[in-house]
């Protein structure tokens, strides 16, 4: 599965898309249909991890599940009406598992959505809303992950994303929080 929640993405003052929510399960068939210049071709790049997104949680949740490989780009000349962006043709494989363990799947992407929730905003500040606002046990994980609560979401890799998780389940069952809360 590759969930995406409140994506979006911009070059310069054009605005490609926003809050963007998808869904797809391995049995899905994907394609994209749009007009030239609406995001096509850029949503696959940051799928395949040519492109990045400007916020969100896209790449986190598609190579977790998948492994995304570009084949070749395709020119503008190949289409008509000739679009003003290259486009890439890429492969997308489910997993037969993740890459990474972490201890609660559903866990670990709560905390990548708070991590991408708050566009500009700190770990510590946008990891508050994984703890019901509670910022000093925000702090205390990210001190047991060893993560800078000043660095941003966009900055952390998958295998620093799943250091934040085992740290969440060893804190949250240090202070007696299980996992339904």
């Amino acid at each position: 599965m590759i969930q995406l929640s409140g994506a979006g993405k911009r070059f310069g003052h054009k605005l490609l898309f926003e809050n963007l929510d998808w869904l797809i399960t391995s049995s899905d068939h994907i394609g994209l249909v749009g007009g030239n210049g609406t995001g096509k071709t850029t949503l696959m790049k940051i799928l395949a991890g040519v492109d990045s997104l400007d916020y969100g949680s896209l790449t986190v949740y598609a190579r977790f599940y998948c492994v995304l490989e570009p084949l070749f780009h395709v020119p503008p000349s190949a289409f008509w009406p000739k679009p003003e962006v290259e486009s890439t043709l890429v492969r997308v494989r489910f997993r037969s598992r993740p890459p990474i363990e972490v201890p609660d799947e559903a866990r670990f992407f709560e905390l990548v959505r708070a991590a991408f929730g708050q566009r500009r905003k700190s770990l510590s500040n946008a990891l508050a809303t994984a703890y019901e606002g509670d910022r000093s046990l925000a702090s205390r994980v990210l001190t047991a992950a060893r993560l800078a609560g000043a660095r941003r979401g966009e900055t952390l890799e998958m295998e620093e994303f799943a250091h934040l998780a085992r740290a969440d389940a060893k804190v949250r069952d240090r202070v007696g929080l299980d996992g339904g809360e």
